[in-house]
């Protein structure tokens, strides 16, 4: 389990024109952990996950990645640095294949001589992309694109990634098999930071999460105590 922080959110802002998204909002995560975010549509989380990877930037705050502040820091720098986005919608390239999906996730980083290792890994954790490396990813199912987008993230060598709605639009068999995947990358050492609306299920393979609404943080802790909470249980659990 964790060991150290690798991420600290402090009193971070932001807002769309008047509009306030994140009214001022805190976490943190350690090192080897899968810590959740849950809330409802609307409640700033994937807007949060923007500006800590600096696609957004903050009004104010401070986030803290690996010791080192990087509220001012570049997007691709930040990715050189392994803090890495799957954005919501999966966002793959549909008219390049599988394995060239595969090779812009190394774009930033250009560490060139390591593709056949990391390739080789990305294609051990999902076999489905091995079999469909030549094909167009437009052409892949749901349940496939979202194993490349997470796969692209992969061949940055992540050291915290930032997952948003991994199973949106996706059968439950196939979000089962990728939340499995979350739990074998934690098994790795890698560090995940995920926004689910799956609630229960985004607390079943986490450690710790936190309940946003409004932007802020209304419950914390670890994801069993979380399942109890009554709060949780009665408003996004579907009862006690």
């Amino acid at each position: 389990m964790a060991n150290s922080q690798i991420l600290h959110v402090d009193d971070l802002h932001f807002a769309y024109g008047r509009t306030e998204v994140l009214p001022g909002v805190s976490l943190e995560v350690q090192e080897g952990e899968i810590v959740c975010l849950i809330g409802p549509n609307g409640a700033g989380k994937s807007t949060l996950l923007n500006v800590i990877s600096r696609g957004l930037d903050a009004g104010s705050g401070a986030v803290v990645y690996r010791g080192e502040a990087v509220t001012k820091v570049n997007q691709a720098e930040l990715v050189r640095r392994g803090l890495i986005l799957v954005p919501e919608g999966r966002q793959v390239f549909g008219s390049l294949s599988v394995e060239d999906n595969l090779r812009l996730g190394m774009y930033v980083n250009r560490r060139t001589s390591e593709y056949e290792l990391l390739v080789d890994s990305v294609f051990d954790m999902f076999p489905r992309l091995k079999e469909r490396s030549s094909q167009l990813a437009g052409t892949l199912s749901g349940g496939e694109q979202q194993m490349l987008a997470i796969g692209r993230a992969l061949m940055g060598s992540p050291k915290l990634m930032l997952l948003d709605e991994p199973s949106l639009g996706l059968a439950p068999k196939i979000t089962s098999q990728i939340m499995e995947n979350l739990q074998q990358l934690r098994e790795r050492g890698l560090t995940i930071l995920l926004v689910e609306q799956n609630a229960r299920m985004a607390l079943s393979i986490s450690d710790r999460g936190y309940l946003l609404n409004g932007g802020l943080v209304h419950a914390a802790g670890t994801s069993s105590d979380l399942l109890e909470n009554e709060l949780v249980q009665k408003v996004y659990l579907g009862g006690g």
